[in-house]
């Protein structure tokens, strides 16, 4: 199960060294590179560097699953084992080495607290409509992050995570996720503007697409 976090949460809300930066769709983002590309990358033990921007102190996730393949059996199954992950791991001693890390705003410290990842009330939201292509562009990842912002509340300390099933791929304008014909990454986050709002967010490849699978999918 801690593979899933090279999917999901360390993408959402840190920016590592292994991280690619890439211009799309009038905005900057992260992408988090194949397990083949991270391997070129020269390992580090420094800890995180702060650089004064505003933390996460008490995180939240909210996974929109997007596609009728999330209502199947084998993804349903997968939709409960990712959501649980979100909602354990923000207590444990894994995410717990984050702690350290604190911003100061108007003399007030806040350190990054231990807290269920997983947004209240919220297994993961499910999307009966497929995307409209096989290629799923920043575009039309946003606008399925606003579909759900339609008809829930903002929440500022969330990322909303954007999974896509087999048969879709990421695109960013030239490379791909997995299943498009030039993979070079396995998914990325950022931030946009919309109603007055900075909405966090990020596209997930499928569970166990090449280069990029976790283990027990």
């Amino acid at each position: 199960m801690k593979k899933i976090l090279v999917l999901g949460f360390a993408l959402a809300l840190a920016s590592t060294s292994r991280a690619e930066m890439k211009e799309i769709n009038g905005h900057w983002v992260h992408e988090q590179p194949t397990k083949g590309r991270a391997l070129l990358y020269t390992t580090s033990t420094k800890n995180l560097s702060y650089h004064g921007g505003a933390i996460l102190s008490a995180a939240k996730v909210v996974p929109i699953f997007w596609g009728t393949y999330w209502a199947t059996t084998n993804g349903s199954s997968q939709r409960s084992t990712l959501s649980h992950f979100f909602q354990q791991f923000g207590t444990n001693s894994h995410y717990g080495v984050i702690t350290q890390y604190y911003d100061t705003v108007t003399g007030s410290t806040r350190y990054i607290g231990l807290t269920s990842l997983l947004a209240t009330g919220s297994y993961g939201w499910y999307d009966g409509s497929n995307p409209s292509s096989s290629r799923v562009t920043d575009a039309m990842v946003e606008a399925e992050v606003d579909k759900y912002l339609g008809s829930h509340a903002f929440n500022g300390q969330s990322i909303y995570e954007v999974f896509i099933g087999p048969g879709y791929y990421s695109y960013d304008g030239g490379a791909t996720s997995c299943g498009g014909g030039n993979l070079r990454y396995c998914a990325y986050h950022c931030a946009y503007s919309g109603n007055g709002h900075t909405v966090k967010y990020s596209i997930e490849p499928y569970p166990s697409c090449t280069g990029c699978h976790a283990y027990g999918f």
